[in-house]
This record gives C-alpha cells, sequence and structure tokens, in this order.
C-alpha cells in the first residue's frame, strides 16, 4: 500500500469500511476498473454511484491506466457468422501461447460460450494438435452440452481431417473466420485478452500441473465473481442461471457486445 492510500483525507467524512473494502477488492484484483470495483461494492451492500467510486480510486492512486485506442480499418466479413440466441448455440474457440518458469512453452486451448459469456474448461497442455483437441472435446462432451456452431480460425488443429470430420460426426457447423482477420472472432479474442491480463501475466507456474490449478482457479472467478461488462455487470454464471429453458429469439435476445 502506497503512502498516498495511507494518507489519504476526503472533504467529505468517507466511511471507513467503503474505503478499507475498495482497497481489498484493488489488492485482489489490481485490473478492476471503476466500473468493476463499484459493481462489487454494490453487490457488498454499498449505495455508490461511479463518479464518487472513481474518485476515491483517483485520489487513493488507484486507477487502472487507460489504453490507448488505435484506429483500425473496418471490415465486413463475406460470410454472416452466426448470432447466439440461447446458451450453448455458438461456441467461439482459440488458442493462448504461454511460458513455465523455466521457459518451456505450452498451450491453452480456449472456449466460450458467446450467448452467456460462460468458459466451462480452459485445456491447459505441453502440446496441442489435433488428435489432442478432439480427445479433450470427446471427454468434454460427457460433461455439458457441444454446440450447434463453432467459430474459429484456420490453424492446423482445426483444418485438419480428424478435427472435421469430429465435428461432422456430432452435427457441429464450423465457421471459420477469414485469414488474419481475428475481428470476426471477437467473443474468444476479447477473453483471450483479460484471460492473459488478468492471469497468464501475473503469475508464474513451476511446472504444468501448477499452470493447470492457477488457470482454474482464475476461471472460477471469471465465470463465478468477475462482474462482466456486456452482461450489465452480472457474472457469466449469474447470467446463466437467468435465463429460460426455452427462449423464444424475436423476444428474448441479448445485446451482443464483446466488451
Amino acid at each position: 500500500m502506497s503512502r498516498s492510500q495511507l494518507n489519504y483525507k476526503s472533504r467529505r467524512r468517507e466511511d471507513p469500511n467503503l474505503l478499507c473494502s475498495i482497497l481489498e477488492i484493488k489488492d485482489k484484483h489490481p485490473y478492476y476498473g471503476q466500473p468493476r470495483v463499484s459493481a462489487v461494492l454494490r453487490s457488498k451492500g454499498f449505495e455508490v454511484n461511479g463518479k464518487r467510486v472513481y474518485r476515491l480510486l483517483k485520489t487513493m492512486s488507484l486507477l487502472v491506466p487507460q489504453k490507448i485506442k488505435r484506429s483500425r480499418i473496418k471490415y465486413v466479413p463475406q460470410e454472416r457468422l452466426p448470432q447466439a440466441c440461447r446458451q450453448g448455440d455458438v461456441w467461439s474457440v482459440d488458442f493462448v501461447l504461454s511460458r513455465l518458469s523455466n521457459g518451456d512453452p505450452f498451450r491453452c486451448f480456449t472456449l466460450i460460450d458467446t450467448y452467456t459469456r460462460e468458459v466451462p474448461e480452459i485445456f491447459v497442455s505441453r502440446s496441442m494438435h489435433g488428435y489432442a483437441v478432439v480427445d479433450y472435446l470427446e471427454q468434454l462432451k460427457t460433461r455439458i452440452k457441444l454446440p450447434r456452431h463453432i467459430i474459429l480460425d484456420n490453424g492446423p488443429e482445426f483444418t485438419n481431417h480428424v478435427f472435421v470430420t469430429w465435428a461432422n460426426r456430432n452435427n457441429i457447423i464450423l465457421h471459420f473466420i477469414d485469414p488474419g482477420k481475428p475481428v470476426q472472432n471477437a467473443y474468444v479474442e476479447s477473453f483471450n485478452g483479460k484471460f492473459r491480463s488478468e492471469c497468464l501475466s501475473l503469475n508464474t507456474f513451476p511446472n504444468i500441473e501448477v499452470a493447470r490449478r492457477r488457470i482454474n482457479k482464475w476461471l472460477h472467478h471469471y465465470n463465478n465473481e468477475r462482474p462482466h461488462s456486456s452482461l450489465d455487470y452480472l457474472t457469466p454464471k449469474k447470467f446463466a442461471d437467468l435465463q429460460p429453458t426455452v427462449i423464444d429469439p424475436k423476444k428474448n435476445l441479448p445485446v451482443l457486445k464483446t466488451g
């Protein structure tokens, strides 16, 4: 804790419990900005607005530095990718590369439900070929229902005969994005950015088993505790629990964002 935090004095008398809660949240989740800090505070029973929380974070030197937004060329995909209208309808999948403490690489297979933003599991392995992905998905389908559609890139793990055959056998439609256009796979790309900045970059992994444990611990936090901006600051698990068993897509479509 810095001197500015210890010596913080408000012009008005602030609730010490509120200040302590803010420090606890930022100590546990230093990457949380004002909106998520505010959402967690409200879930704890504090009646606060964003402006007040922002002022306190700024005075206590706890604001997250803003990323510089770079201009991007707008791109309209040739094929319209599927839009989920219910839980479990569309998955978006990808890989993330990281390293153990000794420099050895390992890979993470990430998949996200584009409707609820839930990530059921992250498959962590030293190597990741088409057979390994299929074997993992065969195990996964004994625990959860497979989707109707999968959005994915053109990596060799997905374009090989083994993976394509598996998808056909399970009646899954594969939607390959255009080469060099990761924005078409925005849901999992957005998740992977959070996964790297909030988990991989903040931990060390002496071996692959420790990596799996620490990644699973963070994933539980992501699904069950971390407020999600595109879900009106509900957690993915809470949002999924609120969904009815049958959804009329014409009456109950959520606003699909990637933030």
